[in-house]
């Protein structure tokens, strides 16, 4: 079982990923693709990294790609050993649990939900599962990310 720290050192560096975006509702596109993401450790302070995405995903019907990108903070708490995920605006996104080498949150945005599992296999991967539910939406976000340095 891994902890909070070794975590969160674990998360710093450079990571390709996959990501498939699966609508479990009709009438509602899917998506496959590729990216990188880097989570930057930040010198002040020092538990603090900033996470960057860039994406490429195709849409499993039309075909046609689209690019984005998106950054957040991750921010570990030494007094409580635990690591809290932010929107880059500083607004929280969620805390983490840590069971075995699963780590879990959820985020509550107007009438969706959203739960977070993070799977940490080894130091050379981990995985990310957002199950998302609400009136309009009914998706999976799954994402595997592998060390690239």
């Amino acid at each position: 079982m891994k902890t909070a720290k070794q975590i969160f050192g674990l998360m710093q560096g450079v990571w390709n990923f996959k990501r498939s975006v699966i609508h479990k509702a009709p009438m509602q596109e899917s998506y496959e693709g590729a990216g990188y993401a880097v989570f930057s450790l930040l010198k002040e302070p020092e538990n603090e990294l900033k996470y960057h995405e860039n994406v490429e995903l195709n849409n499993l019907q039309t075909g046609i790609a689209i690019k984005g990108y998106k950054t957040y903070k991750y921010i570990y708490i030494s007094k409580t050993a635990e690591i809290v995920k932010y929107f880059d605006d500083g607004n929280l996104f969620y805390k983490l649990n840590i069971s075995g080498q699963d780590c879990v949150g959820d985020y509550l945005c107007a009438l969706d939900h959203y739960n977070a599992t993070y799977n940490f296999n080894n130091d050379d991967n981990f995985s990310l599962r957002y199950e998302v539910k609400g009136p309009k939406k009914d998706y999976i976000l799954y994402t595997e990310y592998t060390r690239a340095i």
